[in-house]
């Protein structure tokens, strides 16, 4: 495969783009996806604009091209190759070696990640549903009922039904059971009666199990959680309670504290500074001012978060506020205007003078501390020396699996939550080398 450098065109067509896009790791750092173009007029699905010494497919080497009709005739056995290594994932792409390359070009296949093979190997045995569903908050069951939001008469309908079930929140907290394995409880439209007046109160979340499930933003009043409640259970922290509840708890808890807190930092139009009401079952704010009446959506913070490794090491950096001996992933948001790779590239860069080879996507995860989404990913280090630069990181440091493991074992480090992606990218990888499972080290 060749890439022209100034302009980043390539010299296969549509025919293999396909399974070209899905085998294109950048030197730069950024994984993109390889749209097919020639700077010299040629059209995309078109041989007629290729230099005569642009040469190179997938499928292994051959002779220049130097006609159309060759060139159309390569690309067919492009594509050919890359279904081939679909097929058997264990053949390999060879790249072309036997021509020289005009002034302003560059060989980009040798700097190729993977095969198109293995990617699909990848894919086949995990899709990204089923990656997400082993993170924590993530994949509920509930369905969110996005049709039912205007329908406000059958929203007062449902506020009084049996089958109604109402989620407290105060002051970010989420109301659980005090058991040692602690469950959400669940109110009944009896037991808030008198705090549900109408529908602008709540939040509607969405149905599971033929149940109708709301949030509610307790007022704070004061320092003291309202006593009507506390007999029932304890408010408590999401973040430190969520270990112990299962999986589609606390998602539907993880829901409802993200949407309530959105409500609360949005009670003023960011427009003309007119307060906002709740419609639409509480999944829009619109301003109260008729000549602005603006409708404000929820929103929540892209951040990614990135595993960083180098052959058989992984960089992990801390904070100075963490716990003592806590180390964790890269991490930050994502800036207007710029894409979720180069946030990658850039927070690396930033935090640890780290410059990045390749990298892929992994997993999502809802993070509503107090509304982000976390969008993980594997990236290869180019080299491994550290600078840190922005202050952010207190240290930052290469781990090889086996100091991880015996660190974990003399209790000198420590590792994020078990419910974070952080964790997930952690483990993973760990899991990855011979040295057993992470999670049986922290059992």
């Amino acid at each position: 495969m060749v890439v022209h450098q100034g302009d980043a065109s390539f010299c296969l067509s549509r025919v293999t783009s396909p399974l070209a896009q899905a085998n294109t790791q950048v030197e730069s750092g950024i994984h993109r996806q390889i749209f097919l173009s020639h700077p010299q007029g040629g059209h995309p699905a078109s041989f007629s604009g290729f230099p005569p010494e642009a040469c190179g497919t997938l499928a292994g080497p051959r002779p220049c091209a130097t006609s159309p009709k060759k060139a159309f005739g390569w690309a067919l056995q492009t594509a050919l190759g890359c279904v081939l290594s679909v097929l058997l994932p264990k053949s390999r792409l060879l790249p072309p070696d036997d021509c020289s390359l005009p002034s302003g070009y560059v060989r980009l296949d040798t700097q190729l990640h993977s095969s198109a093979g293995e990617y699909y190997e990848r894919l086949n045995f995990m899709d990204q549903q089923q990656k997400i569903g082993q993170n924590f908050f993530s994949a509920t069951p509930l369905d969110r009922l996005w049709q039912r939001r205007p329908d406000e008469r059958w929203l007062s309908g449902k506020l009084r039904e049996p089958d109604a079930r109402f989620l407290p929140i105060w002051q970010s907290k989420n109301l659980v059971t005090r058991e040692s394995s602690p469950h959400p409880i669940e109110l009944t439209p009896e037991d808030v009666a008198g705090i549900v007046s109408d529908v602008s109160s709540i939040v509607l979340l969405g149905e599971k199990d033929r149940r109708t499930y709301f949030a509610i933003d307790l007022p704070l009043n004061g320092s003291t959680a309202p006593k009507a409640f506390a007999d029932l259970g304890s408010f408590r922290d999401l973040r430190g309670v969520g270990p112990l509840l299962n999986h589609d708890e606390a998602a539907l808890l993880a829901y409802a504290r993200a949407i309530t807190h959105w409500h609360g930092q949005n009670a003023y139009c960011g427009v003309c500074g007119s307060r906002t009401k709740s419609i639409q079952g509480g999944h829009v704010r619109i301003c109260t001012n008729d000549k602005c009446a603006k409708e404000h959506f929820p929103r929540t913070d892209p951040a990614i978060i990135v595993l960083i490794t180098h052959g058989d090491l992984c960089l992990l950096g801390r904070q100075a506020q963490w716990p003592e001996k806590m180390y964790s992933t890269i991490a930050g948001f994502v800036e207007p205007g710029e894409s979720l790779e180069d946030a990658v590239v850039r927070e690396a860069s930033e935090e640890t003078g780290i410059r990045i080879k390749t990298l892929n996507y992994q997993s999502s995860q809802p993070w509503p501390f107090p509304s982000s989404i976390m969008l993980g990913f594997r990236a290869e280090a180019s080299g491994t020396t550290i600078r840190l630069r922005d202050q952010e990181l207190e240290d930052a440091r290469w781990f090889s699996r086996q100091e991880i493991k015996s660190a974990l074992l003399r209790e000198t480090l420590r590792l994020p939550t078990p419910i974070s992606i952080a964790f997930r990218l952690i483990k993973d990888w760990f899991n990855e080398g011979n040295l057993g499972r992470l999670e049986s080290l922290l059992a």
